[in-house]
């Protein structure tokens, strides 16, 4: 018909951009994620080992303080 040149063009650049836009979310972003979360998980995992504490600072409540608190 007398629009079909213009659909063609318009359908290809549709079908480029939607291509890119995937092959951009599955290669790329999770890499960035990655790259921009790491230093917070690492400051996460920090301060939760100096406000938790370890093994040896933990001593037990006695039965009778655990219970009646």
């Amino acid at each position: 018909g007398a629009g079909s040149e213009l659909y063609r063009g318009l359908g290809s650049v549709v079908v480029g951009g939607l291509s890119l836009s995937a092959l951009i979310t599955l290669l790329i972003v999770p890499p960035m994620m990655s790259l921009l979360l790491a230093p917070l998980e690492i400051r996460r995992q920090k301060r939760a080992r100096t406000t938790a504490p370890t093994p040896e600072e933990y001593t037990p409540l006695p039965a009778h303080q655990a219970a009646g608190s």
